[in-house]
């Protein structure tokens, strides 16, 4: 969170003479708590004064619903001032709610307000699964996203479909990974297919079309999809089945992953003048407009990294200038949320896959998973450290020798 402002002289109250003050740009402190467990931020003001200055702070904390929070000690309190210039001050508390806490402190005399977040993960160290497949074969513990059909079987769709029964059998084994949109399963591969699940649980196949497809998203009626020269959106008819409805020009190259909701979609890749890979390009469109992608955001990062597709945009592991790594999620309007790591953590490399999660790790070696209860709020969920099987948008999916185990989200 940088702040930058301009220099400024200002007449403060602890000293006769004016003191030459001004705002510098800074970075907070990344601050994560879990639920239940004391938290404490550490609050900067931006304003540096040449001189010793002596200062207080008012902080208030609001959860995740914008209601006060108790705080440790007084509300206004002493603020500490730094050598290097600078005031700060530290607020403790103990969070009830996961979700985004917003820590308040306005520094006095005239020495700003500040605003920071600090992200409070639910802990779901103790819960148990809510499914649990025994004697699972080889078949789902080399699964790469796990997910549960309406019907209520364990569905692995990468890099292979199949369902599975609740003792580890093989009810049906098809070709090829799938993306999934409610009870229409769009089959990927050499062939484009589509399938919908029937009542009593099997996919039905209801037709299929020419034509390769690698990466993809589904949208309403119909499935985006790389065909590797060029990006095509797919419908299904009822009286013509499968066919290409249209065609889209990304504008990008090395397409990395592709988003769709209602009428939007988003293509992800490098920068076309880029032959480095250091620069992020992402284009926007409306499905079914004569108009190609635009290109409407175009970023330089260090080593950036596309790791998972949620419902609420692609999301990318990203390192700016003088900036700690950082989770990047762009949607079809090309609003973007980060999520700032602390130092020493990193992401989980992973396939930006349809309906995926971003997975971090500490430097304990501690997996943290984002979770997006809607597609303005973001937090942090703990799981049992079990060997990973995938961690999608409603399921982080585990294996300990046979037994494979699905926690719902």
């Amino acid at each position: 969170m940088r702040r930058v402002g301009l220099l400024a002289l200002a007449a403060l109250s602890c000293s006769a003479q004016p003191q030459l003050c001004f705002t510098k740009a800074t970075r907070s402190d990344f601050t994560l708590g879990l639920v239940g467990e004391p938290v404490t931020a550490r609050v900067r003001s931006p304003l540096f004064c040449v001189q010793a200055v002596k200062a207080t702070a008012v902080v208030t904390v609001l959860d995740p619903n914008g209601v006060s929070v108790d705080i440790d000690g007084e509300p206004t309190r002493s603020a500490v001032h730094r050598p290097e210039g600078g005031f700060d001050t530290d607020v403790s508390f103990v969070p009830t709610l996961p979700g985004t806490y917003r820590v308040v402190a306005r520094f006095e005399p005239g020495l700003g307000m500040v605003q920071d977040a600090v992200v409070v993960a639910e802990d779901r160290r103790d819960a148990g699964p809510d499914i649990v497949v025994t004697s699972a074969p080889q078949l789902l513990l080399g699964c790469s996203h796990v997910d549960v059909t309406d019907a209520g079987h364990v569905i692995c769709l990468s890099p292979t479909t199949a369902l599975f029964s609740r003792d580890g059998g093989v009810l049906a084994e098809l070709e090829g990974p799938a993306v999934r949109d409610g009870q229409v399963y769009w089959g990927l591969g050499a062939k484009l297919s589509r399938r919908v699940e029937r009542d009593d649980g099997a996919l039905e196949h209801t037709s299929t079309a020419s034509g390769s497809c690698g990466i993809a998203a589904p949208f309403e009626g119909g499935v985006l999809c790389d065909e590797g020269t060029g990006v095509r959106g797919f419908g299904w008819f009822p009286d013509a089945g499968l066919s290409g409805a249209f065609s889209i020009e990304t504008q990008v190259k090395n397409l990395r992953s592709v988003w769709a909701s209602g009428r939007l979609y988003l293509a992800a890749g490098d920068r076309p003048d880029d032959s480095f890979g250091l620069s992020s390009q992402y284009c926007v469109g409306v499905f079914n407009d004569s108009h190609p992608c635009a290109r409407g955001l175009s970023e330089s990062f260090n080593d950036p990294r596309f790791i998972a597709v949620s419902r609420g945009g692609i999301w990318a592991a990203v390192t700016e200038e003088a900036e700690p790594r950082s989770l990047l999620r762009v949607d079809g309007t090309l609003t973007e949320l980060r999520l700032a790591l602390p130092p020493g953590w990193q992401e989980l490399a992973s396939q930006p896959r349809w309906d995926t999660s971003p997975v971090v790790i500490s430097p304990s070696n501690e997996r943290w998973y984002v979770f997006e209860p809607s597609p303005a709020e973001v937090t942090l969920q703990r799981f049992p450290e079990l060997t990973l099987i995938s961690a999608t948008t409603r399921w982080v999916t585990f294996s300990s020798g046979s037994t494979v185990m699905l926690f719902r989200r």
